[in-house]
């Protein structure tokens, strides 16, 4: 029976399966197999799975799927692990590191051991203050796509409970129930028909706190690279707050998104940092693909 060796990494806690084409060119990859390779019972385990493709001129190729099995749009987290698994397998002290996710040409850095830098393209359809309906109630909300669309949802718009406004707003990510309210944002007429991811955030001290609801996963990510990007991007005009930005994820790790801005206001130079890390290799038979 043959095997398919992997690796299994996370981004701030965002996970992620990592298969080389060098050693797997015809691995059989379809999306009721990532599915199952992504499955936290009766699989491996992760948010999504990335097939790594190593180039002779020491770039690489990156496809990306959701734990749905679908492909996906653009991953930060996933690009950072990816950046991670270079280093450690075909690095050769190239800076910045050239590579394409989904076919697009994007680049990064190697800041240390497991610490990544990651440069996104720039932020586009950019809107702030709109309304979505959700929860019972009419939300404030943000938007920014990032190479993947993000609503940007802060905490204290959203009231505790419709029917009785005097019971006042919440105060942090960690008091909503973000997988509920998350998948009703996701799926508003809207936002179709690829819908969005929705972020909860609250800006307190020059933190971000931060907890994401990801189209794909259909669930609630310890992290969201794109994400945490978004947020920065609305906070720093909301509130004039400058780059870089510390990111709290709901795993507990810190992100630092910056960027530069222009004298038009436009935003450039856009990136997205911190941990990525091996958590452990192995191998899965070929049972696995269906």
């Amino acid at each position: 029976m043959k095997n398919y060796s992997f690796a299994k990494m996370n981004g701030a806690g965002n996970d992620f399966l990592i298969f080389d084409r060098r050693e797997h060119p015809e691995i059989p990859l379809s999306a009721g197999s990532i599915a199952l390779l992504c499955d936290r019972r009766r699989g491996i385990g992760a948010d999504g799975l990335l097939t790594y493709q190593p180039e002779d001129d020491g770039t690489f190729s990156l496809e990306f799927f959701n734990s749905n099995g679908l492909k996906g749009s653009l991953c930060g987290n996933g690009a950072r692990c990816a950046l991670e698994f270079h280093r450690i397998n075909y690095w050769k002290n190239d800076d910045p590191v050239r590579f394409r996710f989904n076919g697009k040409a994007f680049s990064g850095r190697v800041i240390a051991e497991q610490e990544m830098r990651f440069h996104l393209s720039l932020p586009e359809k950019v809107k702030l203050g709109f309304k979505v309906k959700a929860g019972g109630q009419m939300i404030t909300a943000n938007f920014a796509d990032t190479g993947s669309p993000h609503v940007v949802v802060e905490a204290d718009k959203i009231l505790r409970n419709p029917q009785r406004p005097t019971d006042g707003v919440f105060e942090l990510p960690d008091e909503l129930d973000v997988v509920t309210l998350g998948r009703e944002i996701r799926h508003l007429k809207e936002f179709s028909p690829g819908g969005v991811n929705v972020n909860f955030i609250s800006y307190r001290d020059g933190l971000i706190y931060i907890r994401t609801f990801e189209r794909g996963v259909e669930d609630e990510t310890l992290a969201c690279g794109t994400g945490s990007v978004a947020s920065a991007i609305v906070v720093n005009l909301l509130y004039a707050a400058a780059s870089p930005l510390k990111i709290k994820t709901r795993g507990g790790d810190l992100l630092e998104a910056g960027f530069e801005r222009d004298e038009t206001g436009s935003f450039h130079s856009v990136y997205l940092q911190g941990p990525a890390v091996v958590n452990f290799t192995g191998s899965v038979n070929e049972k696995f693909f269906i």
